[in-house]
């Protein structure tokens, strides 16, 4: 069995950014049309990944765990209000569950879900699983990927796994989840003055730990000390010459919040059920395909 685990979030702001792009060029499309164009970005995905069996996951986002986690900045504080989804929002994510058997997460996110389920198959010689999204976070977990935004199938090793991991925690996520890692890091305790005031933060880049840095960084660290070195240039990146404790405490912070959850917390319903690819799935049927996909998401 060949089981691709997927990513029903991108799916959800692939096909809303090409009904934006259609009516960007005077085309409104109804409804049907758009369900049209889920349907091509499902097939791609399964045709890419040469799966058999499918399970697609979508993230309930106010029940999400990391949002308590956050206490640096609001987790995906930057994102638009539920005001401001785009079109047909809700009905795309009700078509991939209606649909395709695609589950709603509660409390934790759909990349976790990718994960979660992707190690319930770990051992089981009859499964191999495909991970597919275009999210960088996910690159810290080794085996198959399906790369949503190349379309090619790629393969992660351990210690690739680790390093991509540990690449995450220094430079953060501004631009995605509003995580600041070290390449927004100042000295904080000059920044804010209350809370409203880091609610309204938008983080200055700080060049010193940029791509480039990051790299060498980690090129010039054995991995198994990784953990231990980045640890001490969050202390001196956002401690005190008095205290550390801000510094350890964003150190800590910002791990858990890029980690990708590998077991299952006891509440969170979740079924490994995988659902076997059928023929009508993979005909295309509309004028859609090739549709220019939106960048990472």
């Amino acid at each position: 069995m060949r089981l691709v685990l997927i990513d029903g979030d991108l799916i959800v702001y692939e096909a809303a950014f090409c009904v934006a792009a259609k009516e960007k060029d005077g085309v409104y499309l109804n409804w049907y049309q758009v369900s049209k164009i889920v349907n091509t970005i499902v097939r791609g995905i399964l045709m890419g990944s040469k799966a058999t069996h499918h399970l697609g996951f979508l993230t309930e986002g106010h029940s999400n765990f990391r949002i308590k986690v956050a206490t640096t900045l609001p987790y995906k504080g930057q994102r638009k209000t539920n005001t401001e989804k785009p079109k047909f929002y809700d009905e795309i994510r009700d078509y991939l569950q209606n649909h395709f058997g695609f589950q709603t997460m509660r409390g934790v996110e759909a990349d976790d879900a990718l994960v979660i389920a992707s190690e319930h198959f770990k051992g089981d010689p009859k499964v191999t699983t495909i991970i597919a999204t275009k999210d960088k976070d996910l690159w810290q977990y080794p085996g198959h990927h399906y790369n949503m935004n190349t379309k090619k199938l790629i393969q992660i090793s351990e210690g690739e796994a680790h390093r991509n991991l540990w690449r995450q925690v220094i430079l953060g996520d501004m631009g995605t989840d509003n995580i600041p890692g070290l390449s927004h890091a100042l000295k904080w305790e000059l920044v804010f003055k209350d809370d409203e005031t880091r609610k309204k933060y938008k983080g200055i880049p700080c060049q010193q730990f940029g791509d480039v840095t990051a790299d060498a960084i980690l090129d010039a660290t054995p991995p198994d000390k990784y953990a231990e070195v980045i640890f001490e240039l969050y202390l001196d990146a956002y401690g005190t010459d008095e205290d550390d404790l801000f510094g350890e405490q964003r150190f800590y912070e910002t791990f858990t919040l890029v980690w990708m959850l590998r077991k299952a917390p006891k509440d969170l319903k979740i079924h490994f059920n995988p659902i076997k690819v059928k023929q009508a799935d993979l005909e295309a049927n509309d004028e859609f395909d090739g549709f220019r996909p939106a960048l990472e998401f």
